[in-house]
């Protein structure tokens, strides 16, 4: 579903944005007058916004979704999970290019498009609006980096439990306990995806956590215990 609202209905999507409020009021007004919104389905893959890059480029207001890459011989060779605030840092990184990546909604995804032209000209005047996008695209490279050394290691289980460890602590601060949430979107047939793996091999290790006291259920969350980190001996 597409479409365009009047300019205080656009301010009240757009105001959980950081980007967005760093802007003045006078250019909050510019970019309200020129978005248009889109809604997804969780599930759905975004195939159109490379050829869609020359015209517009996309901020999430709502939701995440998942960046994967292959390589020429089908190997995954990137995977990261994006929502507001950071993925138009990562798409005006990669430009036209963001068609080599397969991009696919982990939750309900609400997208706000603007014309790319314009964008740039918006954080060429602001310079807080810019060090922001900057600062994501240092952020989203850092990752990267870290999900490409995580596939380097070579026992299928060791990545799905440094691939859980790594979102769990970008998913949250840690409660009194010391226990960090685990992505509510993170179901196995995803970290199995993202890990380069199968779903068995994710089940095994759910299990093999659970037993170890690593892995606890809080109602219908999981959370990484205080005995998981003490095992791999790694921080909170």
């Amino acid at each position: 579903m597409e479409g365009r609202y009047d300019t205080p209905k656009v301010k009240e999507r757009l105001a959980q944005l950081q980007f967005f409020l760093l802007l003045n009021e006078q250019q909050q007004m510019e970019f309200a007058a020129h978005v248009n919104f889109r809604e997804l389905r969780k599930g759905e893959k975004l195939q159109q916004l490379g050829k869609d890059y020359g015209g517009c480029i996309h901020l999430i207001t709502k939701g995440l979704v998942s960046i994967r890459k292959y390589s020429v011989n089908g190997e995954r060779i990137a995977s990261l999970p994006l929502g507001v605030d950071d993925f138009c840092s990562f798409e005006y990184i990669v430009g036209e290019g963001v068609s080599n990546y397969e991009i696919m909604t982990l939750t309900p995804v609400s997208i706000a498009a603007v014309p790319v032209q314009f964008f740039k000209k918006l954080i060429g005047s602001n310079q807080a609006a810019l060090e922001f996008i900057i600062s994501g695209t240092r952020t989203i490279l850092g990752d990267m980096l870290n999900h490409r050394s995580i596939f380097a290691l070579s026992r299928p289980r060791i990545r799905v439990i440094t691939f859980l460890l790594y979102l769990s602590k970008k998913a949250g601060d840690p409660s009194e306990d010391g226990s960090r949430p685990v992505p509510e979107w993170l179901t196995q047939t995803e970290l199995a995806l993202m890990a380069g793996t199968t779903r068995e091999t994710v089940c095994a290790t759910f299990k093999a956590l659970q037993q170890d006291g690593g892995l606890v259920t809080e109602g219908k969350r999981l959370r990484l215990g205080m005995a998981f980190y003490e095992k791999y001996k790694v921080s909170v």
